[in-house]
């Protein structure tokens, strides 16, 4: 009970405190054995995931001979819209159930069938953020002019000893 309340008051202080923890970035690691360099990729090869049944994943690296490529004994079809880029790499996702890759065209124009896009829901938060944001309104050079010159004026007459002399 006592441990509970303590982590409670530490988790307060914490934000009270404004000490938030980073969110570590989404960075993607492929194995060495399973990397494509630039003349393999511009030779036709390409990185792979394949996903096993049991879910678990595999990188590896197949060459892509006439829009088809063998993998695990059995030849899968790739075409060009397959084929995503991963720092600027040839990458494709496979499941080991099914002949044909993932591809991201399909899977788009899917979710826009099911009306499942967050599309519009992007462009009109956009366009809120848009209008709650006030511009920061500038100083125009003629009230710089303006400022300056009265500077001028009040240093003159404060070097010749005043306004009355």
């Amino acid at each position: 009970m006592e441990k509970s309340r303590l982590e409670v008051i530490e988790q307060k202080l914490d934000e009270l405190a404004g000490k938030e923890e980073k969110k570590k970035s989404f960075n993607f690691w492929i194995p060495f054995m399973a990397k494509v360099g630039k003349n393999r990729a511009k030779k036709g090869w390409a990185t792979y995931l394949v996903i096993k049944e049991n879910r678990n994943i595999a990188f590896e690296k197949h060459p892509i001979d006439e829009q088809t490529v063998i993998v695990d004994g059995t030849p899968r079809i790739t075409t060009a819209d397959d084929v995503l880029f991963y720092r600027n790499k040839p990458f494709v996702i496979l499941p080991n159930w099914s002949v044909k890759p993932f591809s991201p065209t399909e899977n788009y124009n899917d979710t826009m069938k099911a009306q499942y896009s967050s599309q519009g829901s992007k462009l009109l938060l956009n366009r809120m953020k848009k209008e709650t944001v006030e511009n920061k309104k500038t100083v125009s050079g003629f009230t710089i002019f303006i400022i300056l010159t009265g500077i001028v004026i009040l240093g003159y007459f404060a070097y010749q000893g005043g306004w009355f002399s």
